[in-house]
């Protein structure tokens, strides 16, 4: 075996200082390229998987925060859905309201013109008998053609006016 390594031309020293030099190399590459890349590495991927999770975090809290806005949503319009029905039944019951005081206030004014149209009527009707009862006395005085005195003229003046009533009535 030796013979093939004389053969090959390996010095055993030169091998041996190659191998030291090898060695002194992957210790210097070691401690300080080969652990500060490794370490930069880590790092890098400590960053990317701490990324990878935020992203996570941030698109479940985008879920999360996308399922509330839909249920706030969907409570709102049920709130504006109540608000407009309660504000249909306060139009209704304030229409009812108003109807029922305008009928009312209808009522009072036909009530008021009845009782103006009761008054004249009873204020016609004692302006007609006054004026009746003179009628009835100029025509009783011209029938009579002689002037009785003043009760007398009052007895005929009721007769008239009695006899007036019944036939009226």
């Amino acid at each position: 075996m030796s013979e093939l390594i004389a053969k090959l031309g390996i010095d055993w020293k030169i091998l041996i200082a190659q191998l030291i030099n090898f060695g002194l190399v992957v210790l210097v590459l070691w401690r300080f390229a080969y652990k500060p890349i490794i370490a930069m590495l880590e790092q890098r991927t400590a960053k990317i998987e701490g990324g990878v999770k935020n992203a996570e975090r941030v698109e479940q809290e985008l879920k999360d925060i996308m399922v509330r806005r839909e249920e706030e949503l969907k409570k709102a319009r049920q709130e504006s859905q109540a608000i407009v029905e309660q504000a249909r039944r306060d139009a209704g019951v304030l229409r009812d309201e108003l109807r029922q005081a305008a009928e009312t206030e209808a009522q009072h004014v036909l009530a008021q013109t009845r009782q103006s149209m009761a008054a004249e009527k009873t204020q016609m009707m004692q302006e007609a008998k006054g004026e009746l009862a003179l009628m009835v006395r100029m025509a009783a005085e011209k029938v009579l053609s002689e002037k009785l005195d003043d009760a007398g003229d009052a007895k005929l003046i009721q007769a008239a006016v009695g006899a007036v009533k019944k036939e009226s009535a």
